[in-house]
C-alpha cells in the first residue's frame, strides 16, 4: 500500500489537468489509468494495424474551446512540447447537391458564402451571429463557474454580462428552452442553408428535441474563438499534460482499474485496482470516470443515501435510444473534394475544415429511426467528419489521407444487434461517404469501425456515452450528472467528481478536470 496526497482516477485530458492543478496545489499526486495508454476519448495513435504511419483520432479532433479557458491559458503546455495549427474555416457544410458553405471565423465571410444561395439567408444569419454572440457572452460565465456553490464573484459577473445583454434576455431564456428546429425555421428559407443549420444542430441529440439550441454554442465559440489543433493530433494535448505533471512530481500509472473507492471514516480514503493494489488517499480522491459507474460500482454499496444510489443508477448514458457509430479510414492517396471545390467561386481546400453533412429531413428521420432501433437510410445519415491530414500532414506519410467519419445518430440497441449488422451500417456509411470524398474505397489501406459498445469496452465508458451523461438541457449545470449530485463536491466526503460527467459536459475544454480539481483543493 502506498500513500499520497490525492489520487486520480481517469488520465484521459480532465484527469490529466485535475493533476497538475493538485500537483500546483503542493499536494503529492498519482494518477491511475485503466488502459495501457494516456489520453482517453482525446488520444490518438496509430490503431490500423495496415498502416501503421497513420496517426488517428479516437475520439476528439477539433478542441476549439481549449485555448478559451484556464487550462489552455494557464498551464504553458507549448513548454512541454505542444504546438498548433491554426484551422479557418473550421466547418463547411457539404450539400448532396455539391454546393457546400463554408463556417469561418468571421461570421461576415460566411454570410457571404450564404449570399449566394440567399441575400435574406445571409442578412439572417449576420443577425444570427450576433444573438449567438449574445448568448456565448451570457453562457460562458456559468461553464466557468461551480454549479454546486455560490460564489459572489460569479454572481457579479453574471450579473454584469445579463445587464450588457438586457434586451436580448427574454429571447436568450427562450431560445435556451428551444428546438433548433423553431431557430431555424424562424429566420432561414433557402434548403441548403436549413440543412447545414439542422447538421450543426443535429450533433449530440435532434434539432427537433427541445433544448436542442444549445449545439449552436459550437457556431457561438467558432465566431468568437480561433480554431486551433494539436499538430500531431489530440494526442498532443495530454502528452503535454503528463510531461507537465512529471515535472512537477506527480505519478501515472498506466493498465491501473480501479476497482473500488476505498470508504473509511464516512470519507473516501483511496483506491483498489483490479490487481489488488491499494493506493491511499490523504486528503481526497477525484474521479473523472463516468458518474453512473463511479457511483453505482465503485463506491461500495450503502455508502450513499437509497435517493441518491436510485439517482445514479438513473443517469442517462445515449438513454434516448440513439448512439454513435465512428469509422476512421487509412488512405495511401489524398480524398477527393474535387466536386464541391468546383461549385465554389474561391480556391479553397475542403480538406482543411471539418465536415457537416445530411439534410434537414434526414436529421429528424435518422434519430427517429435509431429510437427504434434501425439504421437509418444511407440518404438520412447525420455526419460530423474531417480529413485530419488537411490542415496537418505530419499526421500521415507525404500524399496520404486520414479520413474520420462520425454518424451521429445510430440505434443505441439495433433490433438484431450490432454484431449482426455492424460491417453492412459500416460499408453503407462507406459508400454515402464516397459521394463526397471519391472512390475512397480503392485507396483505403484499412480502417477501424467503432460504435459505442466498443467505446464502453476499450475506454470504461457507461453506454460508451462521450460525453459520460447525455448532453442534454435536464442534465446541465447543477443538474448535472443528477439533481442533488450537481456540481463537483459528492455526498461523500473526499471524493469529487472532475470528468465530462460533471458540468458542463463533455468537448477538450479541460473545464470539468479543472474545476474538480479546485473543489478538492479547497476541501
Amino acid at each position: 500500500m502506498t500513500e499520497h496526497d490525492a489520487v486520480v482516477i481517469g488520465a484521459g485530458h480532465n484527469g490529466l489537468v485535475a493533476a497538475n492543478y493538485l500537483a500546483d496545489a503542493g499536494l503529492s499526486v498519482v494518477l491511475v489509468e485503466g488502459s495501457p495508454e494516456i489520453g482517453g476519448m482525446s488520444s490518438t495513435a496509430a490503431m490500423i494495424p495496415a498502416a501503421p504511419q497513420h496517426a488517428i483520432n479516437h475520439c476528439a479532433v477539433d478542441p476549439i474551446m481549449w485555448r478559451a479557458g484556464p487550462p489552455g491559458q494557464e498551464l504553458g503546455l507549448e513548454e512541454f512540447g505542444l504546438r498548433w495549427t491554426q484551422v479557418d474555416p473550421p466547418f463547411a457544410y457539404l450539400d448532396p447537391s455539391g454546393g457546400s458553405i463554408a463556417f469561418w471565423h468571421d461570421p461576415a465571410r460566411t454570410a457571404e458564402e450564404i449570399k449566394r444561395f440567399s441575400a435574406a439567408d445571409a442578412r439572417a444569419f449576420v443577425e444570427f451571429a450576433e444573438f449567438l454572440d449574445a448568448f456565448y457572452s451570457v453562457l460562458e460565465v456559468a461553464l466557468h463557474s461551480d454549479p454546486g456553490r455560490k460564489d459572489p464573484r460569479t454572481a457579479i459577473k453574471m450579473a454584469r454580462r445579463v445587464f450588457k445583454n438586457r434586451k436580448r434576455m427574454g429571447e436568450i431564456g427562450a431560445f435556451a428552452l428551444g428546438s433548433g428546429k423553431e431557430s431555424i425555421a424562424e429566420r432561414f428559407e433557402h434548403p441548403m442553408v436549413r440543412n447545414a443549420m439542422h447538421v450543426c444542430c443535429g450533433a449530440t441529440m435532434p434539432s427537433y428535441f427541445p433544448g436542442s439550441n444549445i449545439q449552436f454554442f459550437l457556431l457561438a465559440a467558432v465566431h468568437r474563438i480561433p480554431c486551433w489543433r494539436p499538430i500531431g493530433g489530440t494526442q498532443g494535448i495530454p502528452d503535454a499534460l503528463a510531461a507537465r505533471l512529471g515535472k512537477r512530481g506527480g505519478e501515472v500509472r498506466t493498465g491501473s482499474l480501479v476497482r473500488e473507492i476505498v470508504v473509511s471514516g464516512h470519507r473516501a480514503a483511496g483506491v483498489v485496482l483490479d490487481d489488488g493494489t491499494e493506493l491511499r488517499a490523504k486528503r481526497c480522491v477525484v474521479a473523472t470516470c463516468d458518474p453512473r459507474q463511479l457511483f453505482c460500482d465503485l463506491v461500495p454499496s450503502g455508502t450513499f443515501a437509497p435517493d441518491i444510489e436510485r439517482k445514479a443508477r438513473a443517469i442517462p448514458t445515449n438513454g434516448f435510444g440513439w448512439g454513435q457509430m465512428k469509422i476512421d479510414i487509412a488512405l495511401s492517396g489524398r480524398v477527393d473534394l474535387s466536386r464541391h471545390e468546383r461549385e465554389r467561386s474561391d480556391d479553397l481546400d475542403l480538406r482543411i475544415p471539418s465536415h457537416w453533412i445530411g439534410t434537414e429531413g434526414g436529421v429528424e428521420r435518422a434519430f427517429g429511426a435509431s429510437t427504434g432501433g434501425l439504421m437509418p437510410d444511407a440518404d438520412d445519415l447525420v455526419l460530423y467528419n474531417s480529413v485530419p491530414t488537411g490542415p496537418d500532414p505530419s499526421q500521415a506519410p507525404d500524399g496520404q489521407d486520414t479520413l474520420y467519419v462520425l454518424s451521429c445518430a445510430v440505434p443505441f440497441a439495433p433490433r438484431d444487434g450490432w454484431q449482426t449488422i455492424k460491417d453492412t451500417a459500416a460499408k453503407a456509411t462507406i459508400s454515402k461517404v464516397s459521394e463526397f470524398y471519391g472512390p475512397i474505397e480503392s485507396i483505403e489501406i484499412g480502417r477501424q469501425v467503432h460504435t459505442h459498445e466498443d467505446i464502453a469496452v476499450l475506454r470504461h465508458v457507461s453506454g460508451g456515452c462521450h460525453p459520460h451523461v447525455d448532453q442534454i438541457l435536464s442534465r446541465s449545470g447543477p443538474m448535472r450528472p443528477a439533481q442533488g449530485l450537481g456540481g463537483y463536491r459528492t455526498p461523500l466526503k473526499g471524493l469529487f467528481l472532475a470528468g465530462s460527467g460533471a458540468h458542463p459536459g463533455g468537448a477538450v475544454t479541460g473545464l470539468p478536470g479543472y474545476h474538480g480539481a479546485r473543489a478538492a483543493i479547497k476541501g
